[in-house]
Formats: structure tokens, C-alpha cells, sequence
């Protein structure tokens, strides 16, 4: 699961949110959030991967990283696969699209 763009509809959680008001400390025993949500919020419906592909992994390829000006980056600058039914780039840790050393995330990070 990944939480980076997700839906639910409005009060379709209201127990699970009560609950955590109620004890947030059994809440908090979980990794992170993915793992929460994945634990707790029931019903799912996933939308297809190629709807939000990982820069990084899907649509670089899993590219070398080095440590360039104090943050990770791409070892050298790249251009990536971009499926006709992706609409969202994803990206997880570093590099930031700000500082991506990709002409794609020049020209589309807005």
C-alpha cells in the first residue's frame, strides 16, 4: 500500500478516529502511516499501479544513486518511462522533485 495518494470518503471512518482519540498510544505501535491505514481502515478499493508509478523505481528503473550537494541524487541525469495511464509521479525519500537532476522534473515540477 502506499499512502501517497489515497481517497476515502468523508466520516466513512469515524469509529476508527474516535478510537484513536480515545487511546492514540495503541495507534502508534505501527511503523508508519501506510501501515496504519493497512491495518486499521478496512474496505480498500486499490487503484491500478500505473495510475502512480515510483520515480524512482517504476519509472527510472531503479537508477544509481550518489550523494551530490548534501542530498541523494541521481548519479547521472535521466529520462524516464512514463506509462499513457500514469497520471502521478511518486516521490519516496530523496531526490526531491526540486532538486532532481532530471530535465523531465524541470520541465514538469510546477
Amino acid at each position: 500500500m502506499n499512502s501517497s495518494v489515497f481517497r476515502i470518503d468523508t466520516g466513512s471512518q469515524a469509529e476508527l478516529y474516535n478510537q484513536f482519540i480515545k487511546n492514540p498510544r495503541d495507534f502508534m505501535k505501527v511503523h508508519g502511516d501506510q501501515d496504519f491505514m493497512y491495518r486499521h481502515i478496512k474496505d480498500f478499493e486499490f487503484w491500478p499501479d500505473e495510475w502512480a508509478q515510483s520515480y524512482k523505481w517504476e519509472m527510472r528503473g531503479k537508477p544509481k544513486l550518489v550523494g551530490l550537494r548534501g542530498n541523494r541524487n541521481f548519479e547521472t541525469p535521466g529520462e524516464p518511462t512514463v506509462l499513457d495511464e500514469t497520471s502521478i509521479a511518486v516521490f519516496h525519500g530523496e531526490p526531491n522533485p526540486k532538486d532532481c537532476i532530471d530535465k523531465w522534473t524541470d520541465d514538469n515540477w510546477k
